[in-house]
C-alpha cells in the first residue's frame, strides 16, 4: 500500500532494514520504524493541532506501544495517549505515559475499573448505562470525581463489525438525568468512531455522517446544560485533516497512523506532509509453482498489500506484486507474483495494527545524518524481544 510512496519518500529506511537483515540484526517477521521521521511527524502534528486549537491524544496501539516512540511524541508536545483498551493502559502507564483517554473503542472490565482510575485519566467513555455506573462505583470508592465521555451513534452511521455501542441522539436527554443522579461522576464530552474517512473515490479525506451526529450530540447535551470540554473525533486524523476537523467542531483527535506516515492519504498523496517511516521485513521462505512464499507473522488481514520489494543478497530490488493474507487464516506465509531465491529479503509496508500481531518492532534513528543506530527490538507490548 505504501511502498511506491516509502520508494520515494524514505529509501533510507528501506536500504538499513535490508542490509541489516541481510546481516541477521533483524529477523524475518519484524517491523522496522524510522525515529527521527517519527519525530518529525510529531512536531509536524502538534503544530498544525496548537494552529488549529486541538486538543491531541496519541494513539500507540499500531505500533505495538512502543515506549521509545512514545517518549519521542511526547518530547514533541504531544502529552497524553490514548488507550485502546486496558492492555494498552497498563503498557502505557508502566513506561510512565500519562493517559488521555481509555474506554474507546473497548469498554473497561468491571475488575479493572479501579486501576483504570487510578491511571488518572483525562476523561473514561462509555457505551451505556451499566458502564456509567461501573465508573461511578470506582469513583465514589477511591474518593473523586471521574469526567467520562458519552459514545454517541445514528441509525446512518458507520459501525464496522466488533465495534457496536453506543447511545442514540435520541436517548441522550434521558441518559443525562440518569447519570446525573450517580455520584462522582460527570458527562464531559462526547466521542463516536469513525468521525473521518476516505471519499469513494479515495482522493480526500471526508467527514463522516458520525461526525454530523457527534455535533448534534453536542448540542444536545449543551441544551440541557452540560458544559462540553470535549467533542473527541477519532477516525482519519492527520495534518490534512485538522482544519476541517476544527471547523466541524470538534476540539480533540487521535492521531495514530500519522506518526508513521501510514494514513490513507500517505498511499495516494507524495504532497502528505507526514512522512513513511514504517515498513515489514521478512524474506523468502520457499517457492511454489513459480511463485515465492514469504514468512508471515505480520500480515494485518485489512492491511491493503499489494507490493513488496525483493532484494537479493547481491542487493539488487525489484517491486513485485503481492498479495493479502485471506483473513479466515492464520498468516503463517504470505505469497508475491514473483519467483525469488530462498532467504531474499521482502520488504512491504501496509496498514498495520502491531498489538494484534506476533512481530517484533525495531527502533532505528540517526539515518537522515548517515549513522544509523539501532535503538532496541520489542515485542507489542513494548518489552525488549527475547531474540
Amino acid at each position: 500500500m505504501f511502498v511506491n510512496t516509502t520508494l520515494r519518500r524514505n529509501t533510507t529506511l528501506i536500504d538499513w532494514a535490508a542490509d541489516a537483515h541481510r546481516r541477521g540484526i533483524i529477523r524475518a517477521n519484524t517491523y522496522v520504524i524510522d525515529l527521527d521521521s517519527v519525530k518529525k511527524n510529531a512536531a509536524m502534528l502538534a503544530k498544525e493541532a496548537k494552529n488549529n486549537k486541538l486538543g491531541l491524544y496519541f494513539m500507540t496501539k499500531q505500533i505495538g506501544r512502543n515506549p521509545v516512540i512514545c517518549d519521542a511524541i511526547v518530547r514533541a508536545g504531544i502529552e497524553r495517549a490514548v488507550a485502546v483498551n486496558m492492555t494498552d493502559a497498563r503498557v502505557l502507564h508502566k513506561n510512565g505515559i500519562k493517559i488521555g483517554h481509555i474506554g474507546h473503542l473497548v469498554q473497561i472490565p468491571a475488575s479493572e475499573m479501579n486501576d483504570a482510575l487510578n491511571m488518572q485519566p483525562d476523561v473514561i467513555t462509555v457505551m451505556d448505562i451499566e458502564n456509567a455506573q461501573k465508573v461511578s462505583l470506582s469513583a465514589a470508592h477511591l474518593g473523586y470525581t471521574q469526567r467520562i465521555l458519552l459514545r454517541v451513534i445514528d441509525n446512518d452511521d458507520i459501525v464496522y463489525p466488533g465495534q457496536q455501542g453506543g447511545f442514540s441522539l435520541e436517548e441522550i436527554k434521558n441518559t443525562v438525568e440518569l447519570i446525573g443522579s450517580m455520584p462522582n461522576i460527570e458527562i464531559s464530552g462526547v466521542t463516536t468512531f469513525p468521525c473521518f474517512t476516505l471519499n469513494r473515490t479515495g482522493t480526500k479525506i471526508l467527514s463522516t455522517n458520525n461526525f454530523e451526529t457527534l455535533n448534534k450530540a453536542d448540542e444536545i447535551l449543551k441544551s440541557v446544560g452540560i458544559k462540553m470540554a470535549q467533542v473527541n473525533a477519532p477516525g482519519g486524523n492527520c495534518i490534512d485533516m485538522f482544519k476541517i476537523a476544527a471547523d466541524g467542531g470538534a476540539t480533540q483527535l487521535e492521531p495514530g497512523h500519522a506518526f508513521t506516515g501510514t494514513t490513507y492519504l500517505n498511499s495516494l498523496d507524495d504532497e502528505c506532509a507526514e512522512i513513511p517511516a514504517m515498513i515489514y521485513v521478512t524474506e523468502v521462505s520457499h517457492n511454489w509453482r513459480g511463485e515465492s512464499y514469504v514468512f508471515g507473522g505480520g500480515f494485518y488481514a485489512r492491511g491493503l498489500v499489494n507490493k513488496a520489494i525483493v532484494v537479493s543478497k547481491s542487493n539488487v530490488k525489484n517491486v513485485v506484486e503481492a498479495y493479502s493474507v485471506n483473513p479466515e487464516n492464520i498468516d503463517y506465509y504470505a505469497r508475491l507474483g514473483y519467483r525469488a531465491n530462498v532467504g531474499d529479503t521482502v520488504i512491504c509496508s501496509f496498514r498495520t495494527q502491531l498489538f494484534v500481531l506476533s512481530s517484533n518492532i525495531a527502533v532505528v534513528r540517526g539515518l537522515a545524518s548517515g549513522a544509523p543506530e539501532l535503538m532496541g527490538i520489542f515485542d507489542r507490548e513494548g518489552r525488549e524481544a527475547c531474540i
